[in-house]
């Protein structure tokens, strides 16, 4: 029995291998492979080449060197494979006969992929015949059912004929394994792209029947922006660059929609979104991106370094991290937003500022469409640096809270809660620091650049810097309303609130404190600022000006109204009150009161201002009167000046102005001025009327008259006003000057001293160079007592005892800041003195006085030494001089003597009293 089995099986294998052979050498080269060829050419419409068909009973059916041309043509490869082999299992059946490939191997194959146009590739034409033939509603008498596949070693050329000419890329080293059923296919696959060092590897599976996909993909040193052309359907966005280093993502692809979700790390990428342009390298993590209906819908964290963003309006640049929760590209005009975003070193630009700083935003909501916008959400801008233009920026804080922005065709709203913390505004020569709170701060912008602003502000902690003053204090806004009409280039402002404990520095020495309450509507037209209206009340409570040696400002308040036509102010505190009535017709400004008092000046003005030109034009009349001793308090910057002069008096002004407002030169005006007494330096000067007429760019005539100690004091002056130096005349007159009547004020000690004095002189310079002034005059005193003086003391003569000296007289020449004389005489009775020199404008003196004797006085005397005294007094005045030095304050007198020179003179005459003689000129 053994045997018989061992003879059956025998006989089995050779019967088996003897069919092998015939199927290897007969059937499958010839018959099979002839029928396999003209079906694959008749359902793939291509033409089919196979090298050889044969059978193995361990790998199955094996067919070697298959390849399948492109449609139409004879050379050009689709696809081909080394080796194909597949097992088979047919099972016979009533209605369909089931056919099943449990394995199927392919060894390196080689496809040439060609896309087209958008949905175009050079295998289109199969994709309708395998559904078809999976759809059809006749069952075929065969099903085929494929257990798995592997492919090995392949490679993959694919040619891109969009958009512009044709790439080639080529994919290698592919291997998969898949699994096939009605179902659909499971795989694992990867595959190389050398020219790039790129990478993928999918593993997933496919549904045929409806084209789904399932994968979970990674990706390495992939472009995607080359393989856009391949997606069949429009990208809400233009990728110019960029390249995937690495992604891990699961996919989930159909026709009509592809998401993807994991982690991605792209350099380099250049993207535009509805005109804006995003550059950076990119990190995402937990995203998941999903394309649909042509909308991209974004989540997951976003880190952009480097990054520069680039709209039509502006540019972006910094360090980006986005927590997405929701972002929706429905189209380049339709985008939807909800985000948390932080930007470091992030700077941003317009045409004519620019915003620096670090930047995080709470974007709640935020949505484009078309010409439409709008955003929900809290922003926070810290170390923000805006910078306005050359010289003008802004620091600060910033925290916008519960924004509210919406924009289409007609305006843009805002409404927000504004925090500006260290606020810091420089404009040129400017400094303003403070912090700035708004609460519930409304703007609207419509689409003609009309702006309204309305809401609360509080400005705390201002300091000011402007030119020379400094301003502090915490302003109060209650309300604010702001409206800008572009078209008419008017603002419209209503505001009320208070500046408290408001500190305003006038210079290093004044400043004014207090606190003000305001209630104002304005009316400002940009294009013709004389048409400025207001209305309104301002008060100050606890003012305070410090700096002047009477503080006059205290407790100061007043009014503002206006309107239309009229404008009226009152101003009043302790010391000082002031109003002002102005009413306005057409271009003329018709002032019909500006009056009021400060300490002892009261003062009024009316006239009118022609606006009709570029300059104003005025017409105006004043009335002034105040005391002298309050000069020193109403013009403090010449207080130092003013306090030797100890000017007092009550003096009245007139004056009458017309001209070019901001041309003083040019003006026509006429002033007078009368008082009953003035005193200055202690000087008075009785009736003094001053009269000055200016036409035609010269002072014409600048009068002074008046009484001065039983005299007349005259003088004359002309200035012109159109050379830049503004040269002058001037001719100076004073005559019967009473001596007596003068020596009180001006400290005499002589008790005696009387005279008549007269004074001419006549100069002229620019007031430009006032110390270069130039002139001459002469002065004369007749008839009076000026000083008693003994000379006896330096010659022992009683001739030369108790001169009087009653007549004085000089010419002088003002020149070079100093006034000198050579003709100096100051008479008396039995000598003169002679003398020359001069005193500068600093009051230094340098003068020689040399005494004249009248010799034949002396010869009339009885004294016994008649001889020696005659010829003395002859000699004297050769040999003696009174040098006078020093300052007019402090004058330095010094007698030079040569005693010498006069013994040669007097010889043998005085031998019997040389020794009288000598001591009286050693004394």
């Amino acid at each position: 029995m053994k045997r018989q089995w061992i003879f059956i099986s025998l006989s089995v294998i050779f019967f088996l291998t003897a069919l092998t052979f015939y199927v290897n050498r007969i059937v499958f080269p010839v018959v099979v492979k002839k029928i396999a060829i003209k079906q694959a050419e008749n359902f793939l419409q291509r033409k089919v080449e196979i090298g050889s068909i044969h059978f193995n009973w361990v790998r199955g059916f094996v067919i070697d060197k298959i390849k399948i041309y492109q449609k139409n043509s004879n050379r050009d490869v689709l696809a081909q494979a080394e080796k194909i082999s597949f097992g088979v299992i047919f099972i016979p059946g009533l209605h369909q006969h089931h056919l099943t490939l449990p394995f199927v191997r392919i060894q390196a194959p080689s496809f040439h992929f060609i896309h087209q146009t958008n949905d175009q590739w050079n295998f289109s034409d199969l994709i309708p015949l395998a559904a078809a033939t999976g759809n059809s509603k006749k069952p075929s008498p065969v099903a085929i059912m494929v257990g798995g596949m592997t492919l090995t070693d392949g490679k993959l050329r694919l040619d891109d004929l969009e958009p512009q000419g044709t790439s080639s890329e080529l994919f290698d080293q592919i291997n998969l394994k898949a699994g096939l059923s009605y179902q659909g296919i499971t795989f694992d696959g990867s595959f190389l792209i050398p020219d790039k060092k790129g990478f993928v590897s999918l593993q997933g599976s496919y549904q045929p029947l409806n084209q789904s996909l399932k994968a979970q993909m990674t990706l390495k040193n992939i472009k995607p922006a080359d393989y856009l052309s391949l997606v069949p359907f429009q990208l809400p966005l233009t990728l110019a660059s960029g390249t995937i280093n690495e992604l891990k993502a699961q996919v989930d692809y159909t026709p009509d929609k592809i998401s993807l979700q994991g982690d991605w790390s792209i350099k380099n990428i250049d993207v535009t979104v509805a005109k804006h342009n995003i550059k950076a390298d990119m990190d995402l993590k937990n995203a998941n991106i999903r394309l649909q209906n042509n909308t991209v819908d974004i989540q997951g964290q976003c880190s952009l370094a480097n990054a520069q963003i680039l709209t039509p309006t502006f540019s972006i640049a910094g360090q980006i991290k986005a927590d997405v929760a929701d972002l929706l590209i429905h189209s380049p005009e339709d985008i939807t937003l909800k985000a948390l975003v932080q930007a470091d070193k992030l700077v941003v630009k317009l045409p004519d500022q620019s915003f620096q700083g670090q930047l995080s935003a709470n974007i709640t909501q935020a949505r484009w469409h078309k010409d439409s916008a709008s955003f929900e959400g809290d922003m926070v801008a810290n170390q923000a640096l805006i910078v306005l233009g050359d010289d003008q920026n802004i620091k600060g804080n910033l925290m916008l809270n519960n924004i509210t922005v919406n924009k289409n065709n007609n305006q843009t709203t805002i409404h927000t809660d504004l925090n500006l913390n260290g606020l810091e505004l420089r404009l040129p020569g400017e400094i303003f620091k403070g912090n700035l709170h708004a609460h519930d701060l409304n703007i609207s912008l419509d689409n003609q650049n009309n702006i309204k602003l309305n809401g609360p502000l509080d400005l705390n902690n201002i300091d000011a810097v402007l030119e020379k003053t400094r301003a502090r204090g915490s302003l109060h806004i209650s309300s604010l309303t702001a409206v800008f009409d572009q078209n008419q280039q008017t603002l419209d402002v209503q505001t009320q609130g208070t500046w408290q404990e408001v500190h305003i520095s006038l210079d290093q020495e004044k400043s004014l404190t207090g606190n003000v309450h305001f209630d104002i509507h304005a009316f400002y037209p940009l294009n013709n600022p004389a048409r400025l209206q207001y209305d309104g009340s301002l008060s100050v409570e606890g003012a305070r000006l410090e700096g002047l040696p009477s503080e006059p400002f205290k407790d100061i308040s007043g009014t503002v109204k206006a309107d239309g036509h009229s404008f009226h102010i009152t101003v009043s505190s302790k010391n000082i009150k002031l109003k002002a009535e102005v009413h306005k017709n057409g271009n003329t400004v018709e002032i019909k009161d500006i009056s009021g008092h400060y300490l002892s000046a009261v003062f009024h003005l009316n006239g009118a201002v022609d606006l009709s030109t570029r300059t104003p034009g005025l017409d105006i009349e004043s009335d002034l009167k105040f005391k002298l001793e309050d000069l020193p308090t109403l013009l403090p910057d010449l207080k130092k000046a003013l306090d030797p002069l100890r000017p007092s008096g009550l003096i009245s002004v007139n004056s009458s102005i017309k001209g070019p407002g901001w041309d003083w030169k040019n003006w026509t005006s006429n002033t007078s001025a009368q008082s009953d007494v003035v005193s200055l330096a202690g000087l008075k000067f009785n009736s003094p009327n001053i009269k000055v007429r200016q036409d035609e760019g010269k002072i014409k005539e600048f009068n002074i008259t008046s009484g001065f100690y039983g005299g007349n004091l005259n003088m004359i002056t002309s200035v012109n006003l159109t050379d830049s130096a503004m040269p002058f005349e001037s001719a100076f007159h004073v005559e019967n000057v009473d001596l007596a009547k003068l020596k009180d004020d001006i400290g005499a000690r002589d008790e005696d001293l009387r005279g008549l004095m007269a004074l001419t002189m006549v100069a002229n310079g620019t007031l430009k160079d006032i110390l270069n002034i130039k002139g001459k005059g002469a002065f004369n005193i007749a008839q009076g007592y000026l000083m008693k003086k003994e000379l006896s003391s330096l010659f022992i003569i009683p001739e030369l005892s108790n001169f009087i000296f009653t007549d004085a007289s000089a010419n002088f020449t003002v020149g070079d800041q100093k006034v000198a004389t050579d003709n100096f005489v100051l008479k008396s009775e039995g000598a003169d003195l002679n003398g020359k020199g001069w005193v500068d404008f600093d009051h230094h003196l340098n003068f020689e006085l040399s005494p004249q004797f009248n010799s034949d006085k002396i010869a009339e005397s009885l004294s016994f030494k008649k001889g020696p005294s005659a010829l003395i007094a002859s000699a004297v005045d050769k040999y003696l001089t009174i040098h006078i030095g020093g300052t007019l304050e402090k004058p330095l007198v010094r007698t030079v003597k040569k005693p010498s020179e006069i013994i040669k003179k007097t010889g043998q005459m005085i031998k019997e009293n040389v020794k009288e003689i000598l001591k009286g000129i050693f004394q």
